[in-house]
Formats: C-alpha cells, structure tokens, sequence
C-alpha cells in the first residue's frame, strides 16, 4: 500500500477478514496512527509485522 488514503480501508478490511481467515497484514510504524491500529488489530488476536525502512511515501501530514 503505496497511499494514505488506503490505510482506513486497508486496516478495516484486515479486521473484518480476520474473523474468518488467518492474515498478517504488514503495519508501517512511522505513522501517529500506528498505535491506535496496532491496538485494534491486537484485540482481534492479529499480530502484525512492523516494516523497517518502510518507503515513505504520502505522509506529509500524516495522522
């Protein structure tokens, strides 16, 4: 996932689709979101990775 615009949806459709499909979505940790993600997917029982060096993308602005 290359946008910010993405990272909603993309964190949403990680959690839905856990219900019934084991997944390991990959989670920049450069962003003032993370956290919060992190503890959702979490609470779902979903362990993500963290990326390192992550391309950074469109994150001017980023919350």
């Amino acid at each position: 996932m290359e946008s910010r615009h993405l990272v909603d949806f993309t964190v949403k459709a990680a959690l839905d689709c856990a219900v019934e499909l084991p997944l390991t979505p990959a989670v920049a940790p450069n962003f003032n979101r993370t956290p919060e993600d992190l503890m959702a997917l979490f609470q779902r029982g979903i362990w993500p990775r963290l990326l390192k060096g992550a391309y950074p993308g469109d994150v001017e602005e980023f919350e």
